[in-house]
């Protein structure tokens, strides 16, 4: 590129020192990387209300390796949504390892693991996985027994926008909403609300739910 006219020759004026100052190349500065955070040793009402937004937390459980899957994506897409009001649950000091140098402190480390190897064969319906879903029952409880409002939400779950006030606002009835494996809906077009025709058919899919911080919530998960 040359801004002179003259070509990259005419005694040194030329483009070959494109982006220089006094001939010196110019070089991007390489960003930083966070600095590390913190998890907390355990769980707390303290933390909780720390991050909790109209009285609910949004609980993510991870381990290390979902940690490396799903986690910087996960965190992006919280953040571009404008979900601040999550806590991450992570499995052991190893998860909390990675989770500290990607500069999240919004987290603890549940205590509530059954799991005794945790780098044991993790595949859907594995004794290891249904180990960790118990986990997520148990660590959902705690923090539902501070009086949160519960949003139980895995870490391969994508917000594209925040779902507060539909369960604090638009459906406020219901003391627990999940999410169901059906990918068709029976609802009127443009219905967003709860699915109709729900029968006992129809599978519950705990990556996605709601446990409201009433009696009726409690009930459930005690």
């Amino acid at each position: 590129v040359d801004r002179s006219g003259g070509g990259g020759s005419g005694g040194g004026s030329g483009g070959g020192n494109l982006g220089s100052r006094n001939g010196a190349a110019h070089m991007a500065p390489v960003p930083l990387p966070p600095a590390r955070g913190k998890c907390s040793s355990g769980i707390s009402k303290d933390l909780l209300q720390t991050y909790a937004r109209n009285n609910t937390v949004m609980i993510t459980f991870c381990d290390a390796g979902m940690w490396k899957l799903f986690g910087s994506t996960w965190l992006m897409n919280l953040q571009a949504a404008g979900i601040d009001y999550w806590v991450l649950a992570v499995a052991d000091e190893k998860a909390a390892s990675l989770v500290e140098a990607a500069g999240v402190s919004q987290c603890f480390v549940a205590h509530d693991v059954e799991v005794d190897d945790l780098d044991a064969d993790f595949k859907w319906g594995s004794v290891t996985w249904k180990l960790h879903t118990w986990q997520k029952v148990l660590t959902v409880r705690h923090v539902h027994q501070f009086k949160f409002n519960v949003l139980q939400s895995d870490l391969d779950v994508v917000w594209f926008r925040d779902p507060l006030s539909y369960f604090l606002q638009q459906y406020t009835a219901a003391d627990y909403m999940v999410s169901m494996d059906p990918i068709t809906t029976r609802n009127p077009i443009g219905d967003p609300g709860p699915e109709f025709g729900v029968t006992v058919s129809h599978y519950m899919n705990t990556g996605v739910y709601f446990l409201r911080a009433t009696d009726g919530g409690t009930a459930l998960i005690d």
